[in-house]
């Protein structure tokens, strides 16, 4: 990649690491705290344009969120000259700016979470549905795939923390997503549905066959339905809806329930399910 983002809360070694790599090669490193680094970047594009046949380290980036406009600028003019990757190193603690500036103004240039998806770490769930010509939220969700890992960052050492936890929902939320997903059927697409007016559907399913299921994720045992819900499914062309829930109430599904439904559709693709599984 052109462009690699280091992001991650303070005092954790980005800083160390970042040097030990530019001493490797040609390079120019930037702390932008510091006021004399700041001062070279009073024409930023001329600057980085002076050393683009180095490295650039620039550190604490999220100090100068505009510098991702030109960096967009600089890397494709060099992409254009032939040189493909390696051009900067961006560092900065891990800031819900910085992150929304680096998703946005860079996309296609800069690789710091597609490593944890290709690592298994953490699932990345696109949003939409094909048919749909309404405006959709388009960022992708993220879940942590092994909730037993997420609670263990989070300090969450007992059922009585997670309960107390504003993560709950969450929590099971990720956690039903990773179970089916488990034992979709082969040729099955997932996604999620929601739309700028805030209609949501937390996991859609399109089976091949085709057919579209619609799934509904609440934690509890007697969870609330949500609004339009019905009417939302009636958009995707759902073919059947489901609400997943921790209990074991007739008029919802449990996760145990789906996935087994899941299964039989795996193994029978296209047929309609025996009535004790409708």
């Amino acid at each position: 990649m052109p462009a690699v983002a280091l992001l991650v809360a303070r005092q954790v070694g980005k800083t160390t690491l970042a040097r030990a790599l530019a001493e490797q090669r040609d390079s120019i490193y930037l702390d932008l705290e510091i006021p004399r680094d700041q001062l070279k970047l009073r024409d930023p594009e001329g600057y980085l344009r002076l050393h683009d046949d180095k490295l650039i380290v620039l550190d604490e980036i999220q100090r100068s969120p505009d510098l991702f406009n030109i960096l967009r600028g600089i890397i494709d003019e060099n992409r254009q000259a032939g040189r493909l990757s390696g051009q900067f190193l961006i560092l900065g603690s891990a800031s819900m700016d910085l992150l929304r500036q680096s998703s946005e103004s860079p996309a296609g240039r800069i690789s710091y979470i597609d490593i944890l998806n290709d690592l298994f770490l953490i699932r990345r769930l696109r949003p939409g549905h094909a048919d749909i010509k309404k405006r959709l939220v388009k960022s992708p969700r993220y879940y942590i795939r092994d909730s037993g890992i997420q609670h263990r960052l989070l300090g969450i050492d007992s059922y009585d923390d997670l309960l107390s936890s504003p993560v709950l929902g969450k929590s099971w939320e990720g956690f039903v997503v990773e179970n089916i997903h488990s034992v979709l059927p082969r040729r099955a697409r997932t996604s999620f549905y929601r739309t700028a007016a805030g209609a949501e559907i937390d996991l859609v399913i399109d089976l091949p066959g085709p057919e579209v299921w619609a799934v509904e994720i609440k934690y509890g045992t007697a969870p609330k339905f949500a609004k339009h819900f019905s009417r939302t499914c009636d958009d995707i062309g759902a073919a059947r809806k489901f609400v997943v829930y921790g209990g074991d109430d007739i008029t919802m599904i449990s996760l145990s329930g789906i996935m087994e439904r899941l299964l039989e559709a795996g193994r029978h693709p296209g047929r309609r399910l025996h009535p004790s599984l409708n």
